[in-house]
């Protein structure tokens, strides 16, 4: 079946049943995905390589709450699809200290965002001390 004649027929259940994940990413856009499937659904049928290539940013933000994100997603994964902004809005701190090494927290964070989000344990406790003086 292409993809418009799959979500006409199915509900998502029912394609989530009857499909192995890596043929409903193959019949189905972005766009479709997410107007059939929710959030739990679309993190249980897919791995995190096909949701990246299937999703651009804005969406993966919106179906999925943090902590989906981070279940899903390797530490690169994330700062790759992920823009610093968009990142710290469904981020709190802690659950970024716990998916992002100190050197990537720091590439995509400006000096204020990292300030907004991250208190000083955080931040302490994710950067080595020098790394840490240098961003803040």
């Amino acid at each position: 079946m292409e993809a418009d004649m799959c979500a006409n027929v199915m509900k998502a259940d029912m394609c989530v049943n009857i499909m192995e994940a890596d043929m409903c990413a193959n019949i189905m856009d972005a766009d479709m995905c997410t107007n059939i499937m929710d959030a739990d659904i679309c993190a249980n049928i897919m791995v995190a390589d096909m949701c990246a290539n299937t999703m651009d940013v804005d969406m993966c933000a919106n179906i999925m709450d943090a902590d989906m994100c981070a279940n899903i997603m390797d530490t690169d994964m994330c700062a790759n699809i992920m823009e610093a902004d968009m990142c710290a809005n469904i981020m709190d701190a802690d659950m970024c200290a716990n998916i992002m090494v100190a050197d990537m927290c720091v590439n995509i964070m400006n000096v204020d965002m990292s300030a907004n989000i991250m208190d000083a344990d955080v931040c302490a406790n994710i950067m080595e001390a020098d790394m840490c003086a240098n961003v803040m």
